[in-house]
């Protein structure tokens, strides 16, 4: 067969048709690379060799047609330095007579008469010879005419004629001796009446005496159509020749023979357009051969003149008709086109032939794959040829080989895999692209309660719950009833597809984790999460989903928002109190300082020492009860007030902070030292105060240096989260123990005591942390005894 159909369905064409078509092609090829050039070459040789042929006859019939010319003026040239011509004039001159020996006019008349007559006589296209003196308006001295049939006729005096008015005579005139004018070819005017159809060619000479002074003309009135015709008569007819004067006058001979008349310029018959052409392209004063080639043939021209004082131009064309010319060349091309034809079958047959040899082996080895398995050990390969075949044949039975070790190392895969699959905790199902179950791991089983056997085949809508469905959809059922139940046949229309595991807007497969209701075998409604993927096999796109049951997760969400509610709960209930409880203490503590107060003053003279120094300590003592309480009450409010958050220029912010400080600043020669950086974020501005407050404060409060410094810069280190800044407050303190970093931040906790470092209520880093995680960032340290603390936090950047 030459064509065949692929798997796919597509037309192919066979190695040996692709062979044959290929070695046709190369014949064809190869004949056009060859012959194309070829005949180029061979036409181009043909229209060289073709126009040097028409060149050289075109010189021939010039050279005739010349040669009559040049006879033309040597007859002229001659006979004008006869004397009888001479002694004419002179004899007239005398009264008649010629002295000494007396010989009259009307003798040297006859003469001349005489000379003419022989003359005509041997020049056939010879129609007239004439003297004509310059006196009496030009008058005719002596005429011989000759007639069409070649006689003779001498005319008398009665009819000679004044030929003053033509334009020869008067070109003439002006003529030195020796040199002759050649009139332009004109129809012969004799009596005053033109004769039709008896075109002239006038050659004229002056007839001078013996001073050089010109006596007369000699005129000869030549047949130039009858000049060509005879010279084109004798030149064997082969192609369309013309004899053309410059002023458009021609004589056409045929291919076949046939010499026409002459045409004259104006009389309504020009020369064809492609001749005129060639006679313009050389130009007037160009003399000699050249050739000119159209599409539809080759012209070679031949320009000449008389060397003359006054000559009329002629042109000698040939022309030739291209196909003419290269009908030689044309037979040989359709020769060579008919032998390529019937060699192409040729060539064909015998690509078919080698094709069908160089296949056959590879049909046989295709046999042997069809006959034989990969698994099969019986595939009979021809791998002890020699050649490519063998060649192939090995290569196949390697890839044989290969395939089978691959093939064996996937099923063991599968294996493996199927394994893991069944003994995975979570259930796997997959799902086609219409919603039918395709496998049932053993996870699934578990959580579902159907068998692989049960559930394969069914819609997956057998086991997920559509969010979207109401009513009966949702129901607790024992389940047997598979009709019950959408998707338990799976016949049955209603089934969801794969419409359940697609994201909340239908389309995209769902890829992240999912949390859906599930229905049981039992007909239990169950929480689960799964997740989606697609993948593409051979047999087209399956839907891969993990599914984990939580309900018991469900359940310890439950608990724990259980307890994150009462936990609440117990905190706000805790802030309320300690507000109540804060604001409720002040009012006894108060009596008891202004009771002791009235006790000093009323009293005091009554006390001893010892009981003014108890007095002054029970003072001291409701004091820091007060400020204690009232630590705890703007702590509470920490947590309870809302936050107003704005733009805050840190950098503002901690210049108002130092500024605020200066006074304590001088006195215990210490520094504040602000980035130039500080960003603006944004935060409650109040309670940034406080916390860049207490903690500079701390650093300057907690410090042993002779120069203490505190610095508030920005982190670099980008261990900040996306969208907050990591700010620092360092100090040059006594820094933090390591035993204390645990208890730093409670509440009402002092490391130190109040007469090493002043008093305090314990509360500052505390109030910090609180402020800052109110801000969304957390609150760390590093410290090092002896060498300083370094407090992190991270705050909210500015918005755009």
């Amino acid at each position: 067969m030459v064509i065949r159909t692929s798997p796919t369905g597509r037309l192919s064409l066979t190695l040996r048709a692709k062979y044959v078509l290929l070695v046709c092609a190369a014949v064809v090829l190869s004949i056009i690379a060859v012959s194309v050039p070829y005949f180029f070459w061979v036409e181009r040789l043909t229209l060289a060799k073709a126009t040097d042929a028409l060149n050289s006859e075109a010189e021939l019939v010039a050279a005739q047609v010349k040669g009559h010319i040049e006879q033309l003026r040597n007859d002229v040239l001659t006979v004008s330095r006869m004397p009888p011509l001479k002694e004419i004039v002179r004899s007239t001159r005398n009264g008649g007579a010629e002295p000494p020996d007396g010989v009259t006019e009307a003798q040297w008349r006859e003469q001349v008469e005489i000379i003419f007559s022989s003359i005509v006589a041997a020049r056939p296209d010879y129609a007239q010879m004439r003297y004509i003196g310059l006196a009496d308006d030009g008058l005719e001295l002596v005429r011989v005419d000759q007639s069409e049939d070649g006689s003779i006729r001498v005319t008398g005096e009665a009819d000679l004629q004044p030929k003053a008015s033509q334009p020869y005579f008067r070109d003439s005139l002006t003529l030195a001796p020796g040199e002759v004018y050649f009139s332009d070819i004109t129809l012969n005017v004799d009596f005053g009446q033109t004769e039709a159809d008896n075109p002239m060619l006038r050659a004229v000479t002056p007839v001078a005496d013996s001073a050089g002074q010109t006596e007369g003309l000699l005129v000869i009135n030549a047949h130039f159509g009858r000049v060509v015709r005879e010279i084109l008569q004798r030149i064997p007819p082969s192609r369309e020749l013309y004899i053309v004067t410059e002023a458009g006058d021609y004589v056409r001979r045929s291919a076949s023979g046939r010499v026409d008349d002459l045409v004259l310029a104006g009389a309504g018959n020009g020369l064809p357009p492609h001749l005129s052409r060639s006679i313009a392209a050389d130009g007037d004063g160009v003399h000699g051969a050249s050739t000119h080639v159209y599409d539809d043939g080759v012209v070679s021209t031949v320009r000449f003149a008389p060397e003359v004082a006054r000559s009329v131009g002629i042109v000698v064309v040939l022309s030739q008709p291209r196909a003419l010319l290269l009908k030689e060349v044309s037979e040989a091309r359709r020769s060579a086109i008919l032998l390529a034809l019937g060699l192409i079958p040729v060539m064909a047959l015998v690509a078919f032939l080698i094709s069908r040899w160089l296949t056959a082996p590879l049909l046989r080895l295709a046999t042997a794959l069809r006959r034989g398995t990969p698994g099969n050990e019986a595939v009979n390969l021809p791998t002890d040829r020699p050649d490519e075949i063998g060649e192939v044949a090995r290569a196949l039975e390697t890839l044989i080989d290969r395939r089978r070790r691959i093939e064996a190392t996937q099923a063991a895969t599968l294996a493996r895999l199927q394994s893991i699959l069944d003994n995975t905790v979570d259930a796997m199902v997959t799902v086609d692209t219409a919603g039918i179950i395709r496998s049932f791991n053993n996870g699934a089983s578990k959580v579902f309660g159907y068998s692989p056997g049960e559930i394969i085949g069914r819609g997956i809508d057998t086991l997920m719950v559509d969010p979207a469905a109401s009513g009966p959809g949702v129901r607790d059922d024992s389940g047997d009833n598979p009709g019950d139940n959408p998707g338990d046949n799976p016949g049955d229309d209603r089934r969801g597809g794969t419409r359940l595991l697609r994201g909340p807007d239908r389309k995209g497969v769902l890829r992240e984790l999912r949390e859906q209701d599930a229905r049981t075998k039992d007909g239990r409604i169950i929480p689960v999460e799964f997740t989606v993927s697609a993948v593409q096999t051979d047999d087209g796109d399956i839907l891969s989903c993990i599914i984990r049951e939580i309900s018991e997760r469900k359940r310890l969400e439950a608990e724990i928002s259980a307890h994150a509610e009462a936990l609440e709960r117990s905190n706000t209930e805790l802030e309320e109190f300690a507000y109540i409880a804060s604001h409720d203490l002040k009012e006894p503590l108060r009596a008891i300082s202004n009771h002791t107060q009235f006790l000093a003053e009323d009293h005091g003279d009554k006390l001893d020492e010892d009981g003014h120094r108890r007095i002054a300590r029970l003072k001291e003592l409701c004091a820091r009860a007060d400020r204690l309480i009232s630590q705890l009450l703007h702590f509470s409010r920490l947590g309870r007030d809302a936050l107003k958050f704005e733009q805050v220029d840190l950098r503002a912010l901690a210049e108002e902070i130092r500024a605020d400080l200066a006074e304590t600043l001088a006195a215990n020669n210490a520094e504040v030292r602000i980035a130039p950086d500080l960003p603006t974020v944004r935060g409650d501005r109040s309670r940034l105060t406080s916390l860049i407050y207490n903690l500079v404060v701390n650093g300057l409060k907690y410090n042993d240096q002779e120069a203490p410094l505190v610095e508030i810069g920005v982190r670099q280190d980008g261990a900040e989260p996306a969208g907050r800044v990591a700010l620092f407050v360092r100090d040059n303190g006594i820094g933090i123990a390591p035993e204390f970093h645990d208890t730093v931040f409670k509440i009402f906790k002092r490391l130190n005591s109040e007469k090493a470092y002043g008093p305090g209520t314990g509360v500052g880093l505390s109030f910090a942390r609180r402020i800052v995680e109110r801000h969304g960032g957390h609150l760390s340290f590093e410290s090092t005894p002896g060498a300083g603390t370094t407090f992190f936090f991270d705050l909210q950047g500015s918005t755009p």
